[in-house]
């Protein structure tokens, strides 16, 4: 990690009053929240159910329904299937795709 990415963290520990490993934990989840915060506004705009999304891109609603609600985040490749199916470039819906080129 980057020492002053960590120094900063730290900062952060220190201000909160709350331990490294809690600010490092928060961070990997508002990172992820931001990962697929635009999903569920795309299903929502779309009229379609998880389900129904889940049938159009060809996965499992069990998967779609881990993604929507943050608990994980897709692979590439369904990441792309979800944005086709929802209409949208898959860096629109997944800007972090862009990013790890």
């Amino acid at each position: 990690m980057d020492e002053g990415l960590l120094n900063r963290l730290h900062d952060i520990a220190a201000t909160h009053d709350v331990s490294l490993s809690h600010v490092i934990r928060r961070a990997g989840r508002e990172f992820l929240n931001g990962f697929i915060k635009p999903l569920p506004e795309a299903l929502r705009e779309s009229g379609m159910s998880q389900k129904e999304l889940a049938a159009k891109a060809c996965i499992s609603p069990q998967t779609m329904s881990r993604i929507v609600r943050g608990e994980t985040r897709p692979r590439r490749d369904t990441a792309r299937l979800i944005a086709r199916a929802l209409g949208h470039p898959v860096t629109t819906l997944f800007p972090i795709l862009h990013s790890l080129n």
